[in-house]
């Protein structure tokens, strides 16, 4: 019987081929976020998003069980899943309001952010070319924020702060796998107990637009379930 042998790639190639095809997912979710926050609010988006992600990570949730609550260190997963989802939050919002090409130019600042995480928290070494290039980084940044005398676009604020939250969101990945303390079960656990409670709040309340939040649209007798009227006075 014929066998053909297929040569194993060096472990730099498969992160790149990783690398890769995470970027081709990130550009797809990009536009269908734009497509569905013609009808929808970018929060609830995001809900959805961070739902049908927990469905897949559900079966290694439920073959660990209760003993992934238990771990030392669950303050520090709890921090990274908060920060996860503001970064996530701003960003499913800016892209909505900025033009994806203006978005993902802004994004590339997350580097430059990590650079500077990197020097505050991890301690480390960062020499003067490093510099120079966070430094033009975000010189070319505020040509693309600003790029005449036309006002600032406040938005492209929100997508600064997704930049930044998502790159505090690795740094503290990194801090946690260099402690050897990072756990990718753990990881998935603290992403569905603060990211998707968190999306569903923005999907509900829906800041800025009630009239059309995700409780808004709810059947009547389901909003009635998640939550009463308020007591008129006098206890009647």
């Amino acid at each position: 019987m014929l066998s053909v042998t297929v040569p194993r790639l060096a472990p730099t190639t498969r992160a790149a081929l990783w690398i890769v095809l995470s970027g081709i997912c990130a550009v797809m979710m990009n536009v269908l976020i734009r497509v569905a926050a013609q009808s929808m609010h970018p929060f609830e988006v995001a809900f959805f998003r961070c739902l049908f992600g927990l469905v897949l990570v559900l079966p290694w949730i439920v073959r660990d069980g209760p003993g992934l609550l238990r771990s030392r260190n669950a303050g520090f997963y709890l921090l990274r899943a908060g920060v996860g989802l503001v970064s996530m939050a701003t960003w499913f919002y800016g892209i909505t309001v900025v033009p994806l090409a203006t978005a993902t130019a802004v994004n590339f600042t997350a580097p430059l952010f990590a650079t500077i995480a990197a020097v505050l928290v991890l301690h480390e070494d960062v020499r003067l070319r490093r510099w120079s290039a966070v430094v033009i980084g975000f010189i070319g940044v505020l040509v693309i924020m600003r790029p005449g005398r036309e006002r600032l676009d406040a938005n492209l604020l929100i997508l600064l702060v997704s930049a930044a939250s998502a790159a505090m969101n690795n740094i503290i990945s990194r801090a946690h796998r260099e402690a050897g303390q990072y756990r990718r079960d753990v990881h998935a656990l603290s992403d569905a107990a603060i990211a998707d409670p968190g999306a569903f709040f923005l999907a509900m309340a829906r800041p800025g637009d009630p009239g059309r939040s995700l409780r808004a649209r709810l059947p009547r007798h389901d909003r009635a379930f998640l939550g009463r009227a308020r007591p008129r006075r006098g206890g009647r």
